[in-house]
């Protein structure tokens, strides 16, 4: 059985208009969400063996966010595929890494995580089963024996978590 996280990135800053979007930085709260939501992950041994993550500057400093909780870091690749692919590009980067790893993190973006959940949960990118605001994570359980063999409507979700939540525990 496999681990796959979901992780749209934290709240990122919009103060700066004549930034690429690629560029923006985390806001206060994404730099508080972040390392929230690390903290949950580890408090529930939930962190990832590898982590895959967009190029982007917000989700660059999610990662550093989320990780700063940790004892031991991850491996963490970033690809600039995540930064504004389909759920089709998501799975083939899952499918095609070359680790040996029974969990994955993906720290992404919307609308393609959201597509990305619904393609893992139900098979359709047309709707999404779950609405990812900003930190929000899910985790599928993956009943197969290498990555390659992910496909649409094989993930079963065993949980999903926002930081709003985390503020009220």
């Amino acid at each position: 059985m496999k681990k796959l996280l979901l992780m749209r990135h934290a709240k990122s800053d919009w103060n700066n208009p004549g930034l690429k979007d690629h560029d923006r930085p985390l806001n206060d709260r994404g730099k508080n969400d972040a390392p929230r939501m690390g903290k949950f992950l580890r408090q529930t041994d939930n962190i990832p063996e590898l982590i895959l993550a967009s190029s982007a500057r917000r989700v660059k400093e999610t990662v550093e966010g989320v990780s700063s909780e940790w004892e031991h870091q991850p491996e963490v690749v970033f690809l600039d595929e995540l930064y504004s692919g389909s759920y089709r590009g998501y799975f083939e980067i899952i499918q095609n890494h070359s680790k040996p790893v029974d969990s994955i993190m993906v720290i992404g973006h919307n609308p393609t995580m959201e597509d990305t959940a619904a393609a893992l949960s139900c098979g359709s990118n047309t709707s999404s089963v779950l609405i990812f605001p900003t930190a929000a994570i899910a985790c599928y359980e993956v009943p197969a024996t290498g990555w390659s063999r992910l496909k649409r409507s094989s993930g079963e979700l065993k949980w999903f978590m926002i930081p709003k939540l985390l503020k009220k525990l």
